[in-house]
C-alpha cells in the first residue's frame, strides 16, 4: 500500500473524531505540561495566553480516536512524568478514582476544579521561591491578576506560614 492510498478525502477528515495527549517542552527539554484535547488549535491558542506558554518550544502529539483512553493516557502522563505546571492527576489518589466523564465547557474545554486565589498564590509561591521575598506581594497580584491590596495580603499570609514538616501532626 502506498502512502497516497491511505489518504482520506478532506471531507472526512473533518468528520473522525480524533483526541490528542500533547506534551509542551521548553528549550531545555524540560517537560512543562501535559494536556488532553478534542480541538488542538483552540486548546494551544487558551494555552498561549497563560504565563507559562512562553518558555514552550515543542509540543509532542498522540492520537487517540476515543475520548475516554486520552483521558487516561493523559492522566497516567501527567502521574508519571511530573510536569511542571500540572496541577491536576499528579498524586495516585487521583490516579486511582476512575476518570468521570469528562464535562465539557461551552467552548468544549473540560472543566477543572477551581483553586481559591490563596491556593493558586500557594501554587505560584511553591514553583517560585523568590516570591516569598519580602515586598513581592504586587508581582503576586500581578501573576494572580488581583487587586495589590488582595496580593499583599495573600502574601502575607502565605509568607507568615512556615511549610509543615513531615513528622508536624496537627489537629
Amino acid at each position: 500500500m502506498t502512502e497516497e492510498s491511505l489518504a482520506l478525502p478532506i471531507e472526512l477528515l473533518g468528520s473522525i473524531e480524533r483526541y490528542a495527549v500533547y506534551r509542551c517542552y521548553s528549550v531545555s527539554g524540560q517537560l512543562l505540561y501535559i494536556g488532553e484535547t478534542g480541538d488542538l488549535g483552540k486548546r494551544l491558542a487558551d494555552h498561549a495566553k497563560k504565563l507559562w506558554f512562553v518558555q514552550v518550544r515543542g509540543i509532542t502529539l498522540e492520537w487517540y480516536a476515543d475520548e475516554l483512553e486520552a483521558l487516561k493516557a493523559e492522566r497516567r502522563a501527567i502521574h508519571v512524568e511530573h510536569p511542571e505546571y500540572n496541577v491536576v492527576h499528579r498524586n495516585a489518589a487521583t490516579l486511582a478514582s476512575p476518570p468521570e466523564r469528562a464535562r465539557r465547557t461551552a467552548s468544549g474545554h473540560r472543566r477543572r476544579p477551581t483553586l481559591t486565589s490563596e491556593q493558586r498564590a500557594a501554587h505560584l509561591m511553591d514553583a517560585d521561591p523568590e516570591l516569598r521575598s519580602p515586598r513581592m506581594g504586587a508581582e503576586l497580584a500581578r501573576r494572580l491578576n488581583v487587586s495589590p491590596a488582595t496580593g499583599r495580603r495573600l502574601h502575607a499570609r502565605l509568607s507568615a506560614q512556615d511549610p509543615p514538616d513531615a513528622g508536624d501532626e496537627r489537629s
